[in-house]
């Protein structure tokens, strides 16, 4: 898994239109845009806050082409490339090769750690409400070949049946303020570690007969919905 994978750039990555809309509706947190004003157009508050994320993850990196291509790379994540990887990043971003986008995830000197820990300040700061909800949930990454980790003929909720795939899960928070992926690993732990609020955590039945993640939860006193 890319040590870029969940920056913390979840808003970011709504389009013009979203913001637009958001602010039209007076959805439009300030938080999310700590520049932003009533006047400021979505291209502004889109730059704005880009610019503000990359600046609170430079410190993380040794030099700066690393940082400068960590967010050229993310530009290309948030592109409308249908495939993230390597070849059709390169490609997005105008590049004949993917060494450059293959460097910074896998070469290049920088805290992956760090960057992680100021994603959940970020967080904390901009989408936490005491009504955020965990959910819990797997889908299924159709592969032609046998190279990738984890790829075997398993079920996949993506296709309907039972297919050469990868199987991820992910969580997530969600709140009335947004939602984001916090982590690359160990994610619940994460959630409550950083103090992050907790109402429900939600997930369908794999999850909710799985009595030692139960317990767990329980223990904490979130609300716990397993649906069936």
């Amino acid at each position: 898994m890319s040590r870029l994978s969940f920056l913390p750039l979840n808003i970011v990555r709504q389009s013009s239109l979203e913001v637009e809309e958001m602010r039209t509706k007076g959805e439009l947190h300030l938080s999310f845009f700590p520049s932003a004003s009533s006047h400021t157009s979505p291209e502004e508050a889109w730059a704005t806050a880009f610019h503000d994320l990359s600046q609170r993850i430079r410190r993380f990196f040794v030099r700066p082409e690393p940082h400068r291509r960590a967010l050229t790379y993310i530009r290309g994540l948030m592109s409308p490339a249908e495939r993230k990887n390597g070849w059709q990043v390169a490609e997005a971003l105008g590049e004949a090769t993917p060494y450059a986008v293959q460097h910074v995830l896998d070469r290049a000197r920088w805290d992956c750690d760090g960057v992680r820990d100021e994603l959940r300040a970020y967080i904390l700061e901009t989408l936490a409400t005491s009504n955020a909800v965990v959910v819990i949930d797997e889908t299924g990454f159709l592969k032609k070949g046998t190279k990738s980790v984890g790829v075997q003929r398993q079920y996949s909720g993506t296709a309907g049946c039972i297919e050469n795939c990868q199987v991820g899960v992910f969580r997530t928070s969600a709140s009335s303020r947004g939602h984001t992926l916090l982590d690359r690993r160990r994610m619940l732990q994460c959630i409550f570690d950083a103090g992050l609020p907790v109402a429900w955590v939600t997930g369908d039945t794999v999850y909710g007969s799985a009595q030692s993640l139960r317990a767990d939860l329980e223990a904490r006193k979130p609300r716990v919905c397993d649906f069936r």
